[in-house]
């Protein structure tokens, strides 16, 4: 079942892109899906593990965007029908990814958001400077918080910062 916090949650992720990242946003949710119900497997990258077994919340999230980009903006879409096709053949029912409250993942994306456009994104409370926080989902349902190989670097240079409290919970630091 969708609840109402995963529902604020995604309308939320959708209402606040600029025209731009929602476009290109629902258009990789697209190619996610297909890597991970396609692909073979193989050396996913972060945001595609992120969504590992949660292919049909992917679906959700992915029409969340859609819906913004045709009923709140008014451009065209093909993307919506696309994912609700594949909802139909996932079967199954709704199940939230475990990490969709984590505030450090959320703080961790709208910090790069912050940095890349800052005319557009301003959180207030947010750093400007932390790395991609990556939930890396656990076969077991659970999932362990990881930093990609760049920004790792970024970090050893002192170019990004992680408050003490985020460090401490991820897994490859």
């Amino acid at each position: 079942m969708i609840t109402w916090h995963t529902q604020i949650a995604y309308g939320s992720s959708a209402s606040n892109l600029d025209d731009r990242r929602l476009g290109v946003q629902k258009d990789e949710v697209l190619a996610l899906l297909d890597d991970l119900t396609i692909g073979d497997g193989k050396e996913l990258a972060p945001v595609h593990r992120m969504w590992v077994g949660y292919e049909y919340a992917l679906c959700i999230y992915g029409m969340f965007h859609c819906m913004e980009w045709t009923i709140n903006r008014g451009f065209t879409d093909k993307v919506f029908w696309t994912l609700g096709r594949a909802v139909q053949e996932l079967g199954g029912s709704y199940e939230a990814p475990p990490w969709l409250k984590d505030k450090d993942v959320i703080r961790s994306h709208r910090s790069n958001l912050m940095r890349r456009w800052p005319r557009h994104y301003n959180w207030p409370g947010t750093p400007e400077n932390l790395p991609y926080i990556w939930p890396i989902v656990d076969y077991d349902g659970g999932y362990q918080l990881m930093v990609a190989k760049e920004d790792r670097e970024l970090l050893a240079v002192g170019e990004r910062t992680i408050p003490k409290r985020m460090r401490e919970r991820i897994a490859n630091l």
